[in-house]
């Protein structure tokens, strides 16, 4: 699989369609996948199978969740199955995130150590 042109996933510059609730950039050379809107059931099995997919070319990956603004249980374990796919190829996930409601569920899950989760300092 060759990221910059990953199906129906990527068109130009990167950038990937819009999901129902999410839009999913992908830059190969920075490893990193940043992610805006919201992660719920309609779009968690997609997102796995991206990322999956990308982990599996890569092997390290950044998930930037700066950008989601609403995470469900769904969200969380297609997260958690990718981070668990990484360690099984030898790679890793990290997941960037900010304080706030996606890191309350998290922390609720405890689910932080597990994805690698580094949590931004507050601007200023």
């Amino acid at each position: 699989m060759n990221l910059a042109h990953h199906g129906d996933w990527l068109i130009r510059g990167g950038k990937g369609p819009p999901l129902r609730n999410l839009d999913v950039s992908l830059d190969a050379v920075a490893a990193r996948v940043s992610l805006v809107g919201e992660i719920d059931i309609a779009e968690a099995e997609a997102l796995r199978k991206l990322l999956t997919e990308a982990v599996s070319e890569l092997r390290e990956l950044e998930v930037d969740l700066r950008g989601v603004r609403f995470i469900d249980s769904a969200g969380c374990h297609a997260l958690v199955r990718v981070a668990q796919h990484a360690r099984a190829v030898g790679g890793r996930i990290r997941v960037r995130t900010v304080d706030g409601p996606v890191r309350r569920v998290f922390r609720l899950l405890q689910i932080e150590q597990i994805l690698g989760a580094v949590e931004d300092p507050p601007a200023g």
